[in-house]
C-alpha cells in the first residue's frame, strides 16, 4: 500500500506546486505589464539611455583607429604576452584561434549559434526579437602607437608572473593606448 500511495502524494504535490507557480518574466507581454507596473522606473531608464549614447559617441570620437571593412567595425587588438620562459608563453597560433572564436562568438557564427543542418540560428525564439549583430570584428593591430609594423603581439620576459599581487606592476611592463587598442594580457605563473 505504501508503494503506491507515494507517487500518488509525489504526484499531487508537482500538479499542485504547478498551478501555484509563479509565470516566468519572459513571456508574451511580461515587458508591457512591467512598464505599466513601474512606469517611473521604465522613464528613468530613458534618460540612462540618452546619457549612455552621449558617451558612447563622445567615446566613439576618441577611437583614432576605427576602420570599416565590408560594415564590420575592426577593432586592433594587441594581445600582451608576460612570461617567464614557461608554458605562459603561448604562441602566436593559439592567440590567433583564441581570436578567431572570439570573432566567431560575438558575431553568432559560433557552432553554439549554428544549427548544424543548413546553418539555421539557434537563439531561442524568447531572445531572437533582441538578438543582435555586433558588426565587429577583432584583428591583432597591424601598427604600434608609433606608426611601425607590428604583429600585434608583444612578448614581456618578467618574473613577475609568478606572483598574482603583482598584476599592476604587470601591467606597467606593456600597455598600448585603449583608445587605440583593445588590450588583452596574456598573465599566466608557469607553476
Amino acid at each position: 500500500m505504501q508503494n503506491r500511495l507515494l507517487p500518488l502524494i509525489v504526484a499531487i504535490l508537482l500538479v499542485a506546486n504547478s498551478l501555484t507557480a509563479q509565470v516566468c518574466g519572459t513571456y508574451k507581454g511580461s515587458y508591457e505589464e512591467q512598464v505599466q507596473k513601474y512606469p517611473d522606473f521604465y522613464e528613468g531608464l530613458k534618460d540612462v539611455d540618452i546619457e549612455l549614447a552621449a558617451k558612447y559617441q563622445s567615446d566613439l570620437s576618441k577611437l583614432k583607429n576605427l576602420k570599416v571593412v565590408e560594415g564590420k567595425k575592426i577593432i586592433p587588438v594587441v594581445v600582451h604576452v608576460i612570461h617567464n620562459f614557461g608554458s605562459e608563453n603561448i604562441s602566436d597560433t593559439d592567440i590567433q584561434n583564441a581570436l578567431d572564436a572570439l570573432n566567431k562568438n560575438i558575431n553568432g557564427q559560433s557552432d553554439k549559434f549554428l544549427n548544424q543542418s543548413g546553418g539555421n540560428l539557434l537563439t531561442p525564439d524568447i531572445f531572437a526579437s533582441v538578438r543582435g549583430v555586433a558588426n565587429v570584428e577583432f584583428r591583432l593591430a597591424k601598427l604600434d602607437p608609433n606608426g611601425n609594423p607590428t604583429t600585434g603581439i608583444v612578448r614581456v620576459t618578467s618574473e613577475l608572473t609568478d606572483k598574482p599581487e603583482n598584476r599592476n606592476a604587470i601591467k606597467a611592463l606593456s600597455y598600448w593606448n585603449s583608445y587605440q587598442y583593445l588590450n588583452i594580457e596574456s598573465i599566466c605563473s608557469s607553476r
